[in-house]
């Protein structure tokens, strides 16, 4: 992302339609620029959160860190008070992706600088959990039909009702767990709730990945989902490599949950 921060620098200080252009031309990646927004906490967890004396030193450092992170898709910059500037980089994880920008709400103090970053995607965004093997720790059974785990990678990423879905029995700690059988490097992992009902049970959402028994986190989301039908985008660590990925509800002591999904893709980086 071949900033010349001087120019940018300049269209921050003075905002005008003139600068935006220069900004724009001044990087070979495109920029869509919103102005008076900011992330939804709730929504989006920020890769990295940092903050400066002034609003210039937060333009100045925050690009260039978010091109050296290959899980950033955009910045927000905010002046939060004078003397007092802040730059998060997005995101960890984030709802309800549109294109692979997280949700936005109107703020005075904040804009948002979304990276266009669809070619990438497009070359590196092949889904190697389709029809891959998997196994849960356990099986709920809906009117004789077994909500099997395999329902999670068949491709189908609208579920209008419950026999499109995985779903386990109310446990503790329910689990889901895709094997991959064979070590890959890890870049993204989408999961597409059912549309029809039980946003509330997406809470304490964790997801691993590794192989002969190492485990490391992808991430995780607290909960629960605004709305039905919500799609959680989990950016994993740079170079996660690993042969299966593991999804759970963890459970609070002396409570049980159930894990119902309608997909689960798995994004590798070529």
């Amino acid at each position: 992302m071949r900033l010349m921060f001087l120019s940018t620098l300049n269209w921050y200080i003075g905002s005008t339609y003139s600068k935006e252009i220069d900004l724009q031309q001044c990087t070979t990646l495109n920029l869509n620029i919103k102005a008076s927004v900011e992330l939804i906490e709730e929504k989006a967890y920020p890769l990295w959160t940092n903050d400066y004396e002034t609003y210039g030193a937060a333009l100045y450092h925050c690009f260039p860190r978010c091109e050296k992170d290959e899980r950033c898709v955009g910045i927000e910059l905010c002046r939060i008070r004078p003397g007092n500037s802040r730059c998060r980089g997005c995101c960890e994880w984030f709802v309800n992706p549109h294109e692979g920008v997280p949700a936005l709400k109107t703020s005075e103090v904040c804009r948002y600088i979304e990276v266009d970053n669809k070619n990438y995607i497009a070359e590196n965004g092949s889904n190697v959990a389709l029809n891959a093997s998997t196994t849960a720790s356990s099986i709920h059974t809906f009117k004789s039909t077994p909500l099997s785990s395999s329902k999670a990678v068949d491709g189908v990423t609208s579920c209008p009702g419950p026999t499109y879905i995985f779903h386990s029995t109310s446990e503790a700690d329910p689990w889901l767990e895709i094997n991959l059988q064979r070590v890959i490097t890890i870049w993204r992992i989408i999961v597409h709730t059912r549309q029809d009902c039980c946003a509330e049970r997406s809470v304490n959402f964790y997801i691993t990945y590794g192989g002969n028994g190492q485990n490391n986190s992808c991430g995780f989301f607290p909960g629960p989902l605004p709305n039905s039908g919500d799609v959680l985008l989990f950016q994993c660590p740079p170079n996660a490599r690993g042969s299966s990925v593991k999804l759970m509800i963890q459970s609070k002591p002396g409570e049980i949950n159930v894990l119902s999904l309608c997909e689960v893709e798995i994004l590798q980086k070529i």
